[in-house]
């Protein structure tokens, strides 16, 4: 990951996405403003009355569902950040651990970040996630999305926030017995 693209993340609290990966993760939003357009097609085409009300329906649900979709789309590339008072070291560790947990392949790691995917798993109704993780100071910063990489997704059925909530613990685990450990 290029530093500048750290820094950004960092600064803007967001995931930030190339153009293919953007037009990957909000396919959802593109295809419903697809309909929004065909259902103002059909109004100005419409013969009668009673079609082009159907179709005034038919645009503002379309349009009303695409932005919901735009507004959570939107929000999974936020960051949940951590502060922490544990080493590099002490983190990659906790990475470490909870990627063989919950079976994260790295796809590359630098000094301050690291990122992973997870396989396909139709049993458990997913394409894969795509796990980041930033160092920054005393802050971890870390996000999981359906991965981009593979095919688009509306949900992981609850993996995305169970690779975040893992992390977090096996973080806060880490540094409060590590704290238990110095007071004694």
């Amino acid at each position: 990951m290029q530093y500048q693209k750290l820094k950004k993340c960092i600064d803007s609290g967001r995931l930030q996405l190339r153009r293919g990966e953007a037009i990957q993760h909000y396919l959802i939003v593109i295809a419903l403003a697809g309909f929004s357009i065909l259902g103002i097609y059909i109004m100005f085409s419409a013969k009668d009355e009673d079609q082009f009300e159907r179709s005034v329906i038919f645009f503002i649900i379309s349009c009303l569902i695409g932005l919901l979709f735009l507004f959570i789309q939107y929000r999974r590339l936020r960051f949940v950040m951590i502060e922490t008072e544990l080493s590099q070291d002490e983190i990659a560790e906790v990475i470490n651990k909870v990627a063989m947990r919950l079976n994260w392949k790295q796809t590359s790691k630098g000094k301050n970040y690291y990122t992973a995917s997870t396989p396909t798993s139709f049993l458990q109704g997913s394409w894969g996630e795509q796990i980041t993780i930033l160092l920054n100071d005393k802050k971890v910063y870390i996000n999981s999305i359906c991965d981009l990489k593979k095919q688009s997704s509306v949900t992981a059925f609850g993996r995305n926030r169970k690779n975040v909530i893992t992390f977090k613990r096996e973080l806060n685990l880490i540094e409060m017995v590590k704290k238990t450990a110095k007071n004694r």
